[in-house]
C-alpha cells in the first residue's frame, strides 16, 4: 500500500502547515478530558494491567457439567488414589472407544 503525500504549492506550504497545526490544537482543546486520557492510553506503549476476576460462567461449561454430574450421583475424585479405589470397587468403568461409546459391564 502506497501512502500519498499532499502536495501544496511552495507559496502556500507555510500557511497550510499552520492551518493543520491550528486545527490539531483546536481539536485537542475541545476534546473532553476523559477522551484525552483514553487517546493517551490508546497510543501509549505501556501495557494495561487489568484486575483478574474469577467468573463462574466459563466458556467450556465445566461448571454446568459438574452440577449435572453431582445431581446424577457422580462424586468428585480428589486425587489419583481415589480414582484407583473407585476402579477397584467398579464404581468407575473404562469407556471403550467406539462409535456409540458403549460402557463395559
Amino acid at each position: 500500500m502506497r501512502i500519498r503525500r499532499i502536495r501544496v504549492r511552495k507559496e502556500y506550504r507555510l500557511k497550510f502547515r499552520l492551518f493543520l497545526l491550528s486545527l490539531l490544537l483546536i481539536c485537542l482543546i475541545f476534546i473532553p478530558q476523559s477522551n484525552r486520557a483514553f487517546l493517551a492510553n490508546f497510543f501509549s506503549r505501556k501495557c494495561n494491567n487489568y484486575q483478574q476476576v474469577y467468573s463462574k460462567k466459563l466458556n467450556d461449561r465445566i461448571v454446568d457439567y459438574s452440577a449435572q454430574a453431582r445431581l446424577t450421583g457422580i462424586s468428585t475424585a480428589y486425587n489419583e488414589g481415589d480414582i484407583r479405589e473407585r476402579i477397584i470397587d467398579r464404581e468407575l468403568l473404562k469407556v471403550r472407544s467406539g462409535r456409540n461409546y458403549r460402557i463395559e459391564e
